[in-house]
């Protein structure tokens, strides 16, 4: 018995590439951070309700996909609130 095999076929000019930053990603196609992003380390329960709350790394690691996820996430539930603090934001004199 042959197997059946249903083929997909999407063209190129419908793909959605995103954008360059994850905050002009959440702005404008927020779907794409929240269908989009894969969690393979489960970052995203993590901070949400584990003992991670601080995620450094290099350009371009996923720092602020995860922040825009929560953030998403937050702001269709009223129990969940997202506050994303960035570096440039960090009060370092009062520190």
């Amino acid at each position: 018995m042959l197997e059946q095999r249903q083929v997909c076929v999407i063209n190129f000019k419908d793909i959605k590439f995103g954008f360059a930053s994850a905050e002009k990603e959440g702005a404008f196609e927020p779907e794409l951070i929240l269908q989009g992003y894969y969690d393979h380390e489960g970052l995203i329960h993590e901070a949400r309700s584990g003992a991670k709350f601080l995620f450094l790394g290099p350009k371009g690691t996923g720092k602020s996909s995860i922040a825009q996820r929560l953030k998403l996430e937050a702001d269709g539930d009223p129990t969940q609130f997202v506050k994303i603090v960035t570096l440039r934001d960090f009060p370092f004199k009062s520190f």
